[in-house]
């Protein structure tokens, strides 16, 4: 913006000519400000800067093993942890998402009786925090179960009805939530209260909770095979104990 009025206004009257920053106090100001900020800089690169520059070529060993040790104690700082690194920050939704996957061969009976224990959390997450908001709207808006399918997964709606054979041990329950400008409350905290009134369920493949629209990924991601079934449910729950 300001090359932009300088461009306009300042350079035609110095093509001019015709002295006309002269006539205006303000380009009167402009140029004082630029002389002034022309012999600060100028000074300075011609004093302490060239100083330095002079400095550090004559010492170049301890410049190069200064410049070496500030790159290792950084590198160090990242992999020790000390400094966080997010590739991309969550974004959070109006919704949040749970998906049950169950082992394969699991009765569609069981899936939705884990479903339901689900779905019955998200009540008790609405009544905890509508209590707080006395004589506002309901932080909660609908909730969509789907046994045999995962719609959110791959950007789709709740299915209707129960689908049975491979995919009976798949589940979704899906919580629409107050718009973001009605809501005093982040998706983030209703999903991590969520989570722990689930609390941990036994025989269950994978249970995850989501509130983000758009996330890098999960931070850990393991999977685990093995031809016996109960060394792999063994192995898994020796996982979760660690």
């Amino acid at each position: 913006m300001v090359s932009l009025v300088e461009a306009l206004l300042i350079l035609p009257a110095h093509l001019s000519g015709k002295g006309f920053s002269s006539k205006l106090k303000i380009f009167k100001l402009i140029d004082r400000i630029q002389l002034w900020t022309e012999k600060r800089l100028e000074a300075f690169v011609n004093g302490q800067f060239a100083d330095f520059v002079i400095r550090t070529v004559k010492w170049r060993y301890v410049t190069l093993a200064t410049g070496c040790a500030i790159f290792i104690i950084t590198i160090g700082y990242i992999t020790g942890g000390y400094i966080k690194v997010v590739f991309f920050d969550p974004v959070e939704a109006d919704n949040m998402v749970s998906f049950l996957t169950m082992p394969k061969g699991t009765p569609v009976k069981q899936t939705q009786e884990i479903a339901d224990s689900i779905e019955k959390a998200v009540v008790q997450v609405q009544q905890e925090f509508d209590t707080n908001r006395p004589g506002k709207a309901s932080i909660i808006k609908h909730v969509a179960t789907t046994i045999g399918d995962q719609p959110a997964a791959r950007g789709g709606g709740p299915v209707r009805g129960i689908a049975i054979g491979s995919a009976a041990h798949l589940a979704e329950v899906n919580v629409e939530l107050l718009g973001g400008e009605e809501r005093d409350v982040s998706s983030t905290i209703l999903k991590n209260r969520w989570r722990e009134i689930v609390g941990e369920i036994p025989g269950v493949s994978s249970l995850t909770f989501f509130s983000e629209f758009f996330s890098a990924g999960e931070a850990i991601n393991i999977e685990m095979s093995h031809q016996n079934f109960d060394t792999l449910l063994l192995a898994v729950e020796t996982l979760k104990s660690i």
